[in-house]
């Protein structure tokens, strides 16, 4: 989980958007798959505020997508700190 934390703060960096589209799903999987993990806040945290940061349209049909997932896919649990982890102007 570190590791999909760190490849995505590199592909953010390096703004190559096919890599960076890849590392977030790969961050979200990480996220669905280890929920409890020690670093899945900060992994919530840049997977709520990536798209705002690099925003295009295509990276937000990819972080929309992977949301969706991560709340269908994920715990009970996971939904509710997700939900938090998005920035107040996005929540519905």
């Amino acid at each position: 989980m570190l590791r999909a934390t760190g490849a995505l703060r590199m592909a953010m960096r390096a703004q190559i958007m096919p890599l960076l589209h890849c590392r977030y799903l790969q961050a979200a999987a990480a996220l669905v798959q280890y929920p409890g993990a020690s670093v899945s806040r900060e992994l919530r945290r840049l997977l709520a505020w990536v798209p705002v940061k690099r925003f295009s349209a295509a990276l937000m049909r990819v972080a929309v997508m992977a949301w969706h997932w991560v709340l269908a896919a994920g715990t009970p649990e996971l939904q509710v700190k997700g939900a938090r982890a998005c920035p107040g102007e996005l929540r519905l």
